[in-house]
């Protein structure tokens, strides 16, 4: 009798056991058993031998610790990286490497965005030709390391990768940088459009859409780039022949645009431009043609020292006060100064603009102007705006020193839209005080430190202004 006592509960509990672990099972293991737990986009393939082979140096080397390969879905995000990220593109990554910090900038779109493999070998070996102050060092010694392909074969084997033994021949010859290339044009790809039908895009649209769109928009609207739309070409406002615009397209700019020498052919290029223009640039004969000394201060300088030379970030070029001392001084030290930069926030422009630039750029320096705007003779090197300035309006002061990253309208380009209420990718308003803050001290992310530019006044203004917006 009391064995049938004990001997219920005992049964009770086995079943109860049962049908939570049974239950446990439907609601939360089988589903991931399932296909929809394990998306993956149209546009997908799997990694090919030389792509994964770079996808392992990629780990190797630890780029992971300074670049992220996830684009969040913000809208600060999606200006400057593209699209992004869906769960259905990383299904063959094993491990995913999205990373957490961005020393550099997120790679999830670069094959997107730098689509032609020149790019990305000029890159590696010279991370500084492209952007000065870029503290990435050089890859160009992985073309001295040939891969395995044995190793490479049982990398694929391991993650189940198939391949055929055309693929594996095809190793042959092909060094480390060769498959970090393949494996940066690999990155992007299953958020790719499919290609527009030739008849639907002319040759120029196609090009652009293509090479340009990434950073530019996809009608030239603007984005990560600057608008097309417009007659405003490197923060000068005014239509430029088609050789400038040939010009930048070949050999780039210094802020952030690559350059596209040896992408295209010289009938493509045609065709590119005349696409640019039919975005908006109108047509070339309403300009005047700059001096070439000009070309280069607009391309290069006047981004700190204003397009007249009269000194913003950086000092004012038309006194005769240098480096804190007045006086004249020589060709030859303008052209050291270029050369080498200064301990005061001025870069080294060696390797960035030839030296047939640097004679023409002394050249346009001297011919600025002998001291009309009254410099403060700041020893700082910075250029500030004195006390003896006159107050100025915050729509004044922000024309002055903000518009050339964030456009006139405040809409964003270079740097951010200040016209709506994300900061640093985050939602939401922000005091005064740290808006100050921004502005005085600057971020890690690009924008400068405006305190020793702007005088209290100034400061107080633009971010009245600002705050407007």
């Amino acid at each position: 009798m009391s064995g049938n006592i004990y001997r219920k509960p005992i049964m009770f509990s086995i079943v109860a056991t049962a049908v939570i672990l049974i239950g446990t099972f439907v609601t939360v293991f089988y589903p991931m058993l399932t296909p929809g737990m394990h998306p993956k986009l149209d546009n997908l393939v799997q990694y090919r031998p030389l792509e994964l082979a770079g996808k392992d140096i990629y780990q190797r080397e630890g780029c992971m610790n300074c670049h992220t390969q996830t684009v969040r879905p913000l809208k600060t995000e999606v200006m400057r990286y593209g699209e992004y990220s869906k769960a259905g593109e990383f299904a063959y990554d094993r491990p995913f490497l999205w990373g957490s910090k961005r020393t550099g900038p997120d790679l999830a779109r670069i094959g997107l965005r730098w689509p032609v493999a020149k790019l990305h070998y000029s890159h590696f070996e010279d991370p500084q030709s492209f952007a000065a102050k870029s503290n990435m060092p050089s890859y160009g010694w992985l073309k001295e390391h040939a891969l395995k392909p044995a190793s490479i074969v049982a990398h694929m084997d391991a993650q189940g990768f198939s391949y055929t033994d055309e693929d594996i021949k095809a190793l042959g010859g092909k060094n480390e940088l060769d498959a970090l290339v393949s494996y940066m044009l690999w990155l992007g790809h299953a958020v790719k459009p499919a290609s527009a039908d030739a008849s639907e895009l002319d040759a120029g649209a196609a090009l652009f859409s293509d090479n340009c769109s990434g950073c530019h928009g996809a009608e030239g609207e603007g984005g990560f780039g600057p608008s097309l739309q417009d007659k405003v070409w490197l923060g000068h406002d005014g239509d430029i022949p088609d050789e400038r615009i040939q010009e930048i397209i070949l050999t780039g700019t210094d802020n952030g645009m690559p350059p596209y020498e040896g992408a295209f052919t010289d009938g493509q290029i045609r065709d590119l431009i005349d696409h640019v223009r039919s975005l908006g640039g109108g047509g070339e004969e309403a300009a005047e043609t700059p001096s070439k000394g000009a070309e280069v201060f607009a391309s290069n300088c006047a981004g700190c020292h204003k397009p007249d030379g009269s000194g913003g970030f950086g000092p004012n070029l038309t006194d005769n006060v240098w480096l804190g001392m007045e006086g004249d001084v020589s060709d030859d030290r303008i052209r050291e100064i270029i050369s080498k930069g200064t301990d005061k926030g001025m870069p080294s422009w060696t390797g960035v603009i030839t030296d047939e630039d640097i004679n023409n750029l002394i050249g346009h320096i001297c011919s600025i102007g002998t001291g009309s705007t009254g410099s403060t003779g700041d020893p700082g090197g910075s250029g500030g705006s004195g006390a003896s300035l006159p107050k100025v309006s915050g729509a004044s002061v922000y024309a002055e020193n903000c518009a050339g990253c964030h456009k006139s309208d405040a809409s964003g380009g270079y740097g951010p839209s200040l016209r709506d209420n994300v900061w640093f990718g985050q939602e939401g308003d922000i005091t005064e005080d740290r808006l100050e803050e921004i502005v005085s001290k600057g971020t890690g992310k690009g924008m400068p430190p405006f305190g020793d530019v702007l005088d209290h006044d100034e400061l107080e203004a633009v971010v009245d202004f600002i705050r407007s917006l």
